[in-house]
């Protein structure tokens, strides 16, 4: 079987943050984790430290845990994931400064790398911050850059690389992915190489492998599961000067806020929104009534935006997936629910009761 690998560059990562249940047992062969914790705890100033001094900073941790993997086990199939938070979350330009660290890395390991598949991607673009306020910005949180290689053997494979460049430019899912790591585990095991002029059929999976062609419906935002809230479909937007409806709009976004956070008896931790001013209100031309709208609530100052729907003089949210814009820090440390956390701003007597560390978005 295969033999795997876990690495993240932080203790609080993709399955711990901040609430989730984890595992009871490391759920790879090789798991980072212990590192990591050690690392946020007794050893954090020494290792800071001296990882500061030396020009060491947490993603050669995981290059260097990452490259030991690729070395080992040359005769079993390997599948291993590394998970690096903190190189890029908070700042556009940060990730370049380590162009040169992850050349060196794949050059060191062409060799591993030329008989493997390698994702190279993203999960979500900048929430928060003057990018997040651009176009682009707003069109890359959720549209985060991927990346394939295939097999260095595989690269003749005219029908592979057809697949793989048409549907490079086509809406994709993270369901198409997982779809494609399964395609990988299984296929990969019976027949190599696999025929890839063929679809495959598996009624348990919502997505289809990349490496395959797709089906021949139209892919949008209707007909892939896909909540409105994060359609990345281009929608004209035409701004609203009318002000006479902004009250009733604040009102009935911040009305499904606090119905969300009572709805999970939260209402005595997080304090009651108010809106405070809408920033930004935009009709989706072509539709009935449909708003893009960015508000400002109050107490907690936080901007969220969602879409609403005017029918017949009435307002309401299309969506129950309300974006939080800016940062939240510990406002929401009285709760560990993971969804809600940047709907909540604690109560001043729930105040500091949980702390989660840092990347808050």
């Amino acid at each position: 079987g295969y033999k795997t690998m876990m690495a993240e560059d932080w203790d609080k990562g993709v399955f711990n943050w901040p609430n989730c249940k984890g595992f009871m047992k490391a759920p790879t062969t090789h798991y980072m984790r212990p590192f990591q914790l050690e690392m946020a705890t007794s050893s954090k100033q020494l290792l800071e430290n001296q990882g500061k001094g030396n020009c060491f900073e947490p993603h050669h941790h995981l290059n260097n845990y990452m490259e030991k993997f690729l070395q080992a086990y040359p005769n079993s199939p390997k599948f291993g994931i590394s998970w690096d938070s903190s190189l890029g979350h908070d700042y556009s330009n940060e990730p370049f400064h380590a162009d040169g660290d992850y050349l060196e890395f794949m050059m060191r390991n062409s060799e591993e790398l030329d008989n493997s598949f390698l994702f190279f991607m993203g999960d979500h673009g900048l929430r928060f911050g003057k990018m997040s306020d651009t176009t682009e910005g707003r069109r890359d949180v959720s549209n985060p850059m991927m990346w394939i290689s295939v097999p260095r053997r595989l690269r003749s494979n005219a029908a592979l690389m057809e697949n793989l460049k048409k549907n490079s430019n086509e809406l994709l899912t993270m369901f198409d992915l997982h779809a494609t790591f399964v395609d990988i585990l299984e296929t990969f095991t019976e027949s190599y190489p696999p025929d890839f002029t063929k679809p495959i059929q598996k009624d348990q999976l919502k997505g289809t492998s990349l490496l395959r062609p797709l089906p021949t419906f139209e892919r949008n935002c209707k007909t892939l599961p896909i909540p409105f809230q994060y359609c990345i479909c281009h929608l004209e937007r035409q701004p609203v000067k009318d002000t006479e409806s902004f009250p009733a709009i604040g009102q009935v976004i911040a009305d499904a806020i606090n119905n969300q956070l009572k709805k999970f008896n939260l209402q005595n931790n997080c304090a009651k929104l108010e809106p405070d001013e809408i920033m930004d209100l935009k009709m989706i031309v072509g539709s009935s009534g449909l708003y893009e709208t960015t508000v400002r609530m109050k107490p907690s100052g936080g901007l969220f935006q969602t879409f609403v729907r005017e029918s017949d003089g009435h307002f309401s949210v299309v969506s129950p997936d309300i974006t939080r814009l800016d940062r939240y820090g510990d406002q929401a440390n009285c709760i560990d629910n993971n969804e809600l956390r940047p709907l909540c701003y604690c109560q001043r007597s729930q105040q500091g009761r949980f702390f989660f560390g840092t990347f808050l978005d």
